[in-house]
């Protein structure tokens, strides 16, 4: 299923290089598929995480190229939300524990670089219901 959702994300990336929206949005949903699939059932699994991550980051891209910005921060906070989560229920011990704060950093990095306060207000409702970090929750 990597093979196929490789080959999805370079397809969704020549679109995107074309301005070719439409066909963009369709290979990089159909990623999104695969990858949530994967995620859910690997959620430990660095490279599946990983791959996730950059789906909805492609997603994200192209909802900012195409000026849809409650899509595009629907796909940059919606990992945010998940991997946080997941911080909070791993041990710093385990192995995962990186790879989690790696990916909840750039995270973050694009929310703060793709975000105004016009955005965040049209997903006011959404963030309202993010959980403050609980100590010991590591964000760099």
């Amino acid at each position: 299923m990597m093979k196929e959702w490789e080959m999805l994300c370079t397809a969704g990336n020549e679109c995107f290089n074309q301005c070719q929206w439409h066909k963009a949005k369709h290979f990089y949903l159909s990623a999104l598929v695969i990858m949530d699939e994967l995620f859910s059932s690997s959620p430990s699994d660095d490279a599946v995480m990983l791959a996730w991550l950059v789906t909805h980051h492609n997603l994200a891209s192209l909802y900012g190229a195409t000026g849809d910005k409650d899509e595009q921060i629907k796909h940059l906070t919606t990992p945010f939300i998940v991997l946080r989560d997941q911080l909070r229920v791993t041990a710093p011990s385990d192995g995962h524990y990186p790879t989690i704060l790696h990916a909840l950093n750039k995270c973050k990095l694009e929310l703060s670089l793709n975000t105004d306060s016009s955005s965040i207000k049209s997903q006011q409702s959404t963030l309202e219901n993010v959980n403050p970090a609980k100590p010991g929750d590591t964000i760099h």
